[in-house]
């Protein structure tokens, strides 16, 4: 077990932490034979699908299926499973003679069919973690995190680095018998440059990610360093006391929003708390704190309704007001699909709101155009302030995207973090799980926006030790002030 935290704090953040402090943005699945109601599938469903864009790929026959991921070199199983044309229809559609994954009804990827496996597959599977032929082997270990960071990862493109030139000195520092924690501590160094929350390294008993710029946690700790006048790494009894610390700004900085409602009555919740609105004046301020869990429920569809009953009763009572303070600056993400509803409630019409391709240089899908249209039963088409931040990542960066493309819509804040891609998973060999990025995120006029996060119309300061103490708010007094 680790003894310390290490958290380095410059431009940059690296968490290295037993697994209770701190969740990543994205989570890691494994690969595992369960059970399930089984074939016969289709002839139209069975042979080898591929993804080259993502490196995954299905292999379907009439009563079973495996789902694998491959490079030029590797071929790694994640789930084996009989399989029905019931349980493939539930996620897939067969559209023109590609297999597209849904989510939420959107497509999320595209399978194509190919003539047989990828040639690192022919010869059968990697041996992995758990496996009667696994062996230790931090060296074959490299090889496939090097291959899986220069195939898949848009990162090094964004921040105009040659990932050829990081690997060749990270090989340098390779040893054979590297333990699991001198490892982490080599990828970590070798991703550290990439500067992107949503790459991440994650073992049984540590978390390695960086951040682009620092958020509300990492600028709270700061805070806590200095007022202590201690010394990185932290202990874990010095740990636990900045947990302690951040929630405590945390607290403070959301009692200073809830004191510009006239009454405290007047501040309604919904969606398990993460939609919260109330009026000021002529003003209406709604925050939304996460693009997922809305509903105790998994599914989307639940809580699809949980989020579009929350949206109804909030713009129904914000209808009459002149203006609208939209605050996701604490927003860590979630799924586009729940952004995209969220942002189909200030268009009165389909719009093409951005455009999005997945994979690098290697290989990459088409270009897609994303689109939205009025969604329930209210719209709210009045002038808008968004409230965002570098603690604005994720899938609230796509919201804020969205947003920023919409004439009524004026960004307040600062620039949000850089990282739109969703989270490509990985597994290693040695059960590492790695997140990487390796989607490209375009606004209608091409511009991508990875690593630079979605620019604010007023820059003004947010989280600020002044104003917990003084009990005000930059963002939102410049929000109301542009809106009156």
């Amino acid at each position: 077990m680790m003894k310390m935290i290490k958290l380095p704090m410059v431009a940059s953040l690296v968490i290295l932490l037993s697994a209770s402090l701190l969740s990543a943005c994205g989570g890691s699945e494994s690969h595992s034979n369960g059970k399930s109601s089984g074939g016969p599938v289709s002839e139209k469903y069975q042979g080898i699908w591929l993804s080259p864009a993502y490196g995954i790929g299905l292999k379907v026959n009439a009563g079973a299926a495996e789902l694998f991921h491959y490079t030029t070199l590797f071929c790694l199983l994640e789930e084996s499973d009989s399989i029905s044309d019931e349980e493939i229809e539930a996620s897939y559609r067969l559209n023109q003679g590609v297999l597209e994954l849904l989510e939420g009804g959107r497509l999320e990827q595209r399978f194509y069919p190919a003539l047989g496996l990828p040639e690192a597959c022919i010869g059968g599977y990697t041996p992995q973690l758990g496996d009667a032929d696994y062996r230790a082997d931090p060296t074959r270990d490299f090889e496939v995190f090097s291959e899986l960071m220069a195939s898949y990862s848009v990162s090094p493109e964004a921040q105009r680095l040659n990932w050829s030139s990081i690997e060749q000195q990270a090989r340098e520092e390779l040893a054979e018998d590297m333990n699991e924690w001198d490892l982490l501590e080599l990828f970590y160094q070798m991703i550290k440059p990439l500067k992107d929350i949503h790459t991440s390294i994650q073992t049984s008993e540590a978390f390695a990610r960086v951040e682009n710029k620092p958020t509300t946690v990492s600028l709270y700790l700061q805070e806590f360093i200095a007022q202590q006048g201690l010394n990185l790494p932290l202990s874990v009894d010095q740990a636990s006391m900045a947990n302690t610390y951040i929630m405590r700004q945390h607290e403070r900085h959301d009692a200073t929003i809830l004191d510009y409602a006239e009454n405290a009555e007047d501040v309604k919740h919904a969606a398990n708390g993460l939609v919260r609105w109330f009026q000021v004046g002529h003003l209406g301020y709604l925050n939304i704190a996460a693009m997922t869990g809305f509903s105790e429920l998994s599914d989307h569809e639940a809580n699809l309704a949980v989020l579009d009953a929350a949206l109804d009763a909030a713009l129904s009572d914000l209808q009459d007001t002149q203006g609208l303070i939209i605050d996701v600056r604490t927003n860590g993400g979630g799924q586009d699909l729940f952004s995209l509803a969220i942002a189909s409630r200030f268009v009165a019409s389909k719009t093409v709101v951005y455009r999005v391709q997945a994979g690098t240089k290697n290989a990459r899908d088409e270009l897609l155009d994303v689109t939205i249209q009025p969604r329930g039963a209210v719209q709210y088409l009045k002038p808008i302030s968004l409230l965002v931040s570098a603690s604005t990542v994720s899938a609230a960066e796509t919201f804020s995207l969205v947003m920023s493309e919409l004439d009524q819509v004026a960004l307040v804040g600062q620039a949000t973090q850089g990282a739109f891609s969703d989270i490509l998973k990985k597994t290693l060999p040695n059960g590492f799980q790695i997140n990487l990025s390796n989607e490209r995120y375009l606004t209608l006029n091409g511009e991508w926006l990875e690593g630079k996060g979605v620019p604010v119309d007023i820059e003004v300061p947010v989280f600020t030790q002044e104003e917990r103490d003084g009990e005000f708010d930059y963002a939102m007094e410049a929000a109301a002030a542009l809106l009156q």
